[in-house]
């Protein structure tokens, strides 16, 4: 009786598996040049492929955070009056990615642009989770081994899982059954 109602306890609160996500985040802190907070900021960040844009606000410390943002190239602008406008463009965001893009706003006019041209690769310094998109050319150009396209999957960050195709591919490799001579 006490292990029915655990089992039912069990399936009633099901436990979080781990979520294959094709999205990730943007977060930083918006600061002045004495690295004070600046609150009130708005923070645009705008998919450099298909201009789909997402704003937020910061905070009193002037932190924002944009989840579930999809994977792509990404320019992130801040403004704030009394400051120029902070912008910094290539930044690509990879499945399950938390990047961490921090501005710095100068004083000036809303009409002023400081322009950043993301060069190097961004760390992720919020996790020590270790992300990669793979890329459609990337997926083409791949050898599989017996050209199953689910193994595919086995390259996204986070899959978790036995082998797949287990014994269909152990049964291709055994081939006919012939007796073996004894020595």
């Amino acid at each position: 009786m006490r292990t029915a109602a655990l089992l039912v306890l069990v399936a009633a609160f099901p436990v979080a598996a781990h979520a294959q996500l094709d999205s990730g985040q943007i977060s930083g802190l918006v600061r002045d040049a004495q690295q004070g907070a600046l609150p009130g900021a708005t923070v645009t960040v705008t998919n450099e492929g298909n201009a789909d844009r997402r704003t937020a606000v910061t905070n009193s410390t002037g932190y924002y955070v944009l989840p579930n943002i999809p994977v792509g190239s990404y320019a992130v602008s801040v403004e704030l009056s009394g400051f120029k406008k902070f912008v910094k463009t290539g930044i690509r965001l990879s499945a399950a990615s938390q990047l961490a893009v921090d501005a710095e706003l100068e004083l000036g006019s809303l009409e002023e642009t400081v322009l950043v041209t993301a060069g190097a690769a961004f760390v992720q310094t919020t996790t020590a989770q270790v992300a990669r998109t793979i890329e459609t050319n990337q997926i083409q150009e791949l050898t599989l081994n017996g050209r199953n396209p689910i193994y595919l999957a086995s390259l996204k960050p986070g899959v978790r899982g036995g082998t797949i195709g287990t014994f269909a591919c152990r049964s291709a490799r055994r081939g006919p059954t012939r007796a073996r001579p004894r020595r």
